[in-house]
């Protein structure tokens, strides 16, 4: 890689290639590597959906952002992975240096109604009662 001019540094100054790399190296240590990967699994579904639209990905409106996440309940999609997909799509925005659409009370306002309207609770799994326990320990033993 190159030099980099950045804008508001004096004209013809540039950063050095390898100055760059450290910062985009420490930046890439902000979040786990668990989480850059459902982050840009969920951008991606959202660059999907756009592309079959025409619509604009990068800087996506908020009316765009907001159309696709009421899509989500349609797919059968959960009120926590409409919440992760908004993060995602506002991440996005945020390191391509654009204003984020995920701001805009328009969309604040569909994801309130989306998990509204299809609940936030968590399903509860049945307790491991005693007797669940020892049912489970011959076949334990035989593993």
């Amino acid at each position: 890689m190159s030099a980099l001019t950045v804008s508001g540094d004096a004209p013809g100054l540039a950063i050095p290639a390898a100055d760059v790399e450290r910062a985009r190296s420490y930046a890439n240590a902000e979040k786990a590597a668990a989480t850059r990967r459902t982050y840009g699994t969920d951008f991606l579904i959202f660059r999907t959906w756009c592309a079959e639209r025409q619509l604009e990905v990068l800087p996506a409106s908020p009316a765009t952002v907001a159309a696709f996440l009421a899509h989500g309940p349609a797919e059968n999609v959960k009120a926590s992975t409409i919440g992760h997909r908004t993060t995602a799509i506002r991440y996005a925005h945020k390191l391509a240096g654009f204003a984020t659409p995920t701001d805009d009370e328009m969309v604040k306002a569909t994801v309130r109604g989306i998990r509204r309207s299809l609940g936030t609770a968590k399903t509860k799994k049945t307790p491991a009662t005693a007797e669940r326990l020892l049912a489970m320990a011959p076949t334990l033993a035989r593993a």
